[in-house]
């Protein structure tokens, strides 16, 4: 799924995403991101960053123009300028992390 907010050079890298979305009542919201040149090499960010607990939950997935809504709504928490510098950097020379924790409580 392209979206406007993506940078196109980004979707056009051939990177990588894995990710993370756990939720549960009384607990809030947690999504965690790697963007980075290979699966292998995101996932290893991810399970670096996070707690063993959650790492059944990690998902991976290739950014780019195909990339399902969940994927593309997930890749749209990485900012704009990250996804611009990621996009002009050769593949493997750069990654991304990021968590985001939401309590509606």
């Amino acid at each position: 799924m392209s979206d406007a907010n993506h940078d196109q050079l980004f979707l056009e890298r051939g990177l990588f995403v894995a990710y993370m979305v756990y939720h549960a009542t009384g607990e809030g919201f947690r999504f965690c991101i790697a963007v980075a040149g290979s699966t292998h090499r995101a996932e290893a960010i991810l399970r670096r960053k996070i707690d063993e607990y959650f790492h059944p939950a990690i998902e991976c997935a290739q950014v780019g123009i195909n990339m399902s809504e969940e994927v593309s709504r997930l890749v749209n928490l990485v900012p704009r300028t990250v996804q611009a510098t990621l996009g002009r950097m050769p593949v493997g020379a750069g990654d991304y992390y990021a968590e985001f924790y939401y309590n509606l409580a």
